[in-house]
């Protein structure tokens, strides 16, 4: 197994996305285009988990006692590392079926610059199709019951405008070109029914210029992007912490807020994961309980006002991930996830909703 790129210091790496071509995180990058990286095609052995170990600060002697595979990541292999006297850590190895989707070194800058916020665990190494790190103990995702919580819900909303006054100094939104280049991608997949590319490509079309025409003025910011229940820590006090930026770029707030309510409906537990539930997507009681949180009470905002320009998105966050589900489907390697079935899901409720 070889590591062509492994920077196993915070110098190190630093140095590396400073002067390299592919790990460039420069603030004036932040808008870095899709780039190819090679991804993993098989699920990892001990060894190869080792191999990679090695090269972590303070972990080069760790002998692994134990691995453990955590299931709640969708796209990518994700791994705990136990040892006898050190910290666990997570090493993440990128799904293949997505490196044509996301530019890595994108998300690792992002990240880094996250994590510096204390909003995410910290990255102690990064190599071509994966990374390590911190593990944080004491805590586990959410599940969906969980989220629908009024009180951790309002956590979740906070924890959101945390990251959404992150400043950044890119300001026009970036979902539109994201979408277009994974349209230009779509085009390709000769697997596709042509009533479906003819579907997606009018509503794209149909929702950049009501989007646009409507809430071009709408706050942009960083967003989270797929801030789903697996996607959100929390410790025995509710304490949380969102993870997994993969989808993270600039767009308007009210947008990653519709997207979150979007994965109310979703149970990716359970026996059907790909199946999303209409009647879990959140009442209006329970968006002015989010909406509440999010502006803590203190801004004069009109929440019917907030909460008709957030309904308006649903459709593109429907959008957004029926294209990721077509182009992932039959690439994923060491996944179950039914990405076809999720799309045609997706796919419904975006005719549905338009």
């Amino acid at each position: 197994m070889t590591i062509p790129l492994f920077y196993d210091s915070k110098e190190k790496l630093t140095d590396a996305i400073a002067n390299a071509d592919v790990y460039d995180v420069t603030e004036k990058d932040i808008t870095t285009p899709i780039i190819m990286d090679p991804g993993i095609e098989h699920i990892p052995t001990i060894h190869e988990i080792q191999n990679i170990i090695n090269h972590v600060p303070k972990y080069q002697s760790a002998g692994i006692i134990s691995v453990e595979r955590l299931d709640a990541a969708l796209s990518n292999i994700v791994f705990v590392c136990h040892f006898s006297n050190s910290s666990p850590l997570l090493i993440r190895f990128y799904g293949s079926g997505t490196t044509h989707l996301i530019s890595r070194s994108r998300e690792v800058r992002l990240a880094s610059k996250i994590s510096a916020k204390g909003l995410m665990p910290r990255i102690l190494a990064a190599f071509d199709f994966g990374r390590v790190e911190e593990y944080i103990q004491g805590v586990a995702p959410l599940t969906p019951s969980n989220m629908r919580k009024p009180g951790i819900s309002k956590k979740i909303a906070k924890q959101l405008r945390i990251l959404h006054c992150v400043e950044v100094k890119e300001k026009s939104t970036q979902i539109w070109s994201q979408l277009d280049k994974w349209y230009t991608l779509l085009l390709s997949n000769q697997n596709l029914e042509q009533n479906h590319i003819e579907i997606i490509d009018n509503k794209l079309k149909e929702l950049k210029m009501k989007l646009e025409n409507s809430y071009e003025d709408e706050q942009t910011c960083l967003i989270h992007g797929d801030l789903q229940y697996g996607n959100i820590l929390c410790d025995e006090d509710e304490n949380l912490m969102l993870i997994d930026f993969e989808y993270s770029l600039i767009a308007q707030r009210e947008y990653d807020i519709a997207n979150h309510f979007c994965e109310w409906m979703a149970n990716y537990d359970s026996e059907n994961p790909h199946i999303l539930h209409q009647n879990l997507f959140p009442s209006l009681e329970e968006r002015y309980n989010f909406y509440r949180a999010y502006f803590e009470e203190k801004e004069n905002v009109q929440l019917e006002q907030f909460d008709l320009i957030v309904m308006s998105f649903v459709p593109l966050s429907h959008l957004f991930w029926c294209i990721w589900g077509f182009l992932l489907a039959n690439k994923q390697k060491g996944m179950t996830f039914d990405y076809y079935s999720y799309a045609l899901q997706r796919l419904k409720y975006l005719i549905n909703n338009t």
